[in-house]
């Protein structure tokens, strides 16, 4: 009888174990290691940025920093050494007038987004041009691509449906999702700033967003099916958006940015930055389980030159820090994990 109750016992366990599906997370303590830089240098042409907006990496360690104000797309390989940039100025196939957001897909190809001229255009690893789509749904400002190399694209001022646009390689539109919200604010600036959003793709082609203005990150399949969303309680309030009109004609948005950027690594973790209270170690990153587990954080190791950074998590888990506008340069980290 009681080897009965033993095995009834186990079973009971392992059915209990078995429905609930969840899977634990222990907590991630996080140190970092820079072994590379990138910038800073106004004697060499190719390391001189004057604003770097963004930075990817593909699988075989090659780095990418675009720069908007420059409008150029740069590559250098794991060691910082320069290989080739994009700069065609131009409305033709192959031109751009101003690029702002740039992903990394399959083979290496180069995926940019040319405001201005309202399209995405694609390159490949060597810098050729390979194929341009138009999209006509606003101006495109920031840019993910997933394994197969469809496109997920966020619009400036859109404002009435959706927030993101997913296209195919060849540019047809697959499907929209992400809600815009916020529909009761009635001055279109301040709208928008609350509807401003940040997002990433896994290696699953999960897409994750997270918004600037309110610590919510929402996790979406491929499709746009919205799968699982959380928050986390801030340690103080943050200074409300508002609007400021410095000088007759010019409006800014004041207050505070909660969520700065947002990025995965290669075991779906999810990693959030803030977007305020910055230290000398730098600005406070979050570290979440695929399920949204609080698991931890640690700083960015460098400390914001205007209370302002961006980063980027690469296959091999390495992190890369943007310092964007003052000095703007990119410093590589190796993560060194350990389970607290």
């Amino acid at each position: 009888m009681k080897l009965l109750r033993i095995i009834g016992t186990l079973l009971i366990v392992l059915v209990m174990s078995a429905c609930s599906g969840k899977e634990e997370y222990k907590p991630v303590d996080i140190k970092l290691e820079k072994d590379l830089t990138i910038g800073g240098s106004e004697e060499d042409i190719n390391q001189d940025f004057k604003f770097i907006l963004s930075a990817n990496v593909d699988e075989q360690g090659n780095i990418y920093i675009l720069d908007p104000n420059l409008s150029v797309v740069r590559k250098f390989d794991k060691n910082g050494q320069f290989l080739w940039e994009l700069s065609q100025k131009g409305q033709e196939p192959g031109e751009f007038m101003r690029v702002v957001g740039l992903a990394v897909g399959q083979e290496g190809k180069v995926f940019i987004v040319d405001q201005n001229n309202r399209k995405i255009m694609i390159f490949s690893s060597a810098g050729h041009f390979v194929d341009e789509f138009k999209v006509i749904d606003g101006y495109p400002i920031k840019i993910a691509v997933d394994s197969r190399d469809f496109i997920y694209v966020n619009f400036l001022w859109r404002l009435k449906d959706f927030l993101i646009q997913k296209y195919s390689p060849r540019g047809e539109k697959i499907t929209a999702f992400c809600e815009a919200g916020f529909s009761e604010e009635k001055d279109r600036f301040l709208r928008e700033a609350r509807n401003g959003i940040e997002f990433c793709v896994d290696h699953q082609d999960n897409v994750y967003v997270s918004y600037n203005r309110d610590y919510k990150i929402l996790k979406y399949s491929s499709s746009g099916k919205l799968l699982k969303t959380w928050t986390r309680n801030l340690p103080q309030t943050p200074q409300p958006i508002r609007k400021y009109n410095p000088q007759p004609g010019w409006i800014e948005i004041k207050g505070d940015i909660i969520i700065q950027n947002i990025a995965v690594d290669s075991t779906g973790n999810v990693y959030v930055l803030w977007g305020w209270m910055a230290s000398e170690k730098g600005l406070l990153i979050d570290i979440f389980s695929p399920e949204g587990q609080y698991l931890g954080n640690f700083y960015s190791g460098v400390k914001p030159l205007e209370d302002w950074q961006y980063f980027h998590i690469d296959k091999k888990d390495n992190l890369y820090i943007i310092e964007p506008l003052k000095e703007p340069k990119l410093y590589r980290f190796k993560m060194l994990k350990s389970e607290k």
